[in-house]
């Protein structure tokens, strides 16, 4: 009775996993299948090798804390398929091939798949370029073009990553890539440097304002002294001017001054 009971939680709990927004005779062949297991973790180790080939799930940490599949860790019928799943969230392909026989092979959609979350995680340790000779290492793939065929085809096609193929520099541009899980242990790493990012943003904005403040009073400086400059100008024009007038006016005065003197001497 209890096994019955796990099994049914098993099936109620992931196997909407596989249930396809159409359906398909493959998906209905792996539906068939997965209702012909009895053992509970067989069913759920069934079902999380079917998610590893789904090529629109990337994220597999929200799986991976689920109890059905949490209870697969060190089984013997399921620790194998946790120990990949666990690669597939965290890991790189070549954590798995580090671990040998005590994980199960791959097929050829897992691999392609692992190998693009690889690339993901090469993308995101660097801001630049990552080398062919690099990824060939990532990924196992040592021909150049079956390289670019794959970054083409399996990374920039489908959206995983963006970037430009540098083939005279044997290089590939990084322009963005997906997110990947984060484990828990990394958390208080990444908080920690979230935290210094925010204190050097905090600290440039506060050296941003204080820049842009000065700024504002010295326009103000300016401005009042533009406004002095000006009235001094003005002053300035209109003491001319009436000293021009004035200069004028007296000009004017001893031409009449002169004229009448010499109309005086004439009469004489």
């Amino acid at each position: 009775r209890v096994q019955k009971h796990m099994v049914h939680d098993a099936r109620t709990s992931v196997t909407t996993m596989m249930t396809p927004t159409t359906t398909s005779d493959s998906s209905t062949e792996r539906l068939q299948r997965a209702s012909g297991i009895t053992n509970a973790d067989d069913l759920v180790a069934f079902i999380v090798n079917d998610v590893l080939e789904r090529p629109t799930v990337m994220h597999f940490a929200e799986i991976l804390a689920l109890d059905n599949v949490q209870a697969l860790k060190g089984t013997p019928h399921g620790g194998a398929v946790y120990d990949a799943l666990e690669i597939f969230a965290f890991g790189t392909f070549q954590d798995y091939q580090s671990r040998g026989s005590t994980v199960p092979p791959l097929t050829t959609k897992q691999e392609n798949k692992l190998k693009q979350l690889t690339v993901c995680s090469a993308c995101g340790d660097t801001r630049t370029s990552l080398s062919y000779d690099k990824l060939s290492n990532e990924l196992g793939i040592s021909s150049i073009r079956e390289l670019e065929d794959f970054l083409i085809d399996q990374c920039l096609f489908t959206g995983t990553v963006r970037g430009k193929l540098d083939p005279k520099n044997k290089c590939f541009h990084v322009h963005g890539a997906a997110d990947r899980d984060v484990p828990l242990s990394q958390l208080d790493d990444i908080i920690a440097s979230v935290s210094r990012w925010h204190g050097i943003s905090e600290a440039m904005l506060e050296n941003l304002t204080a820049k842009i403040n000065w700024g504002a009073e010295e326009k103000a400086k300016a401005v009042e002294r533009d406004g002095q400059i000006k009235l001094g100008v003005e002053e300035l024009r209109k003491l001319v001017e009436n000293n021009t007038e004035a200069g004028s006016r007296q000009e004017l005065d001893d031409m009449d001054e002169d004229g009448k003197s010499v109309g005086a001497k004439r009469r004489r």
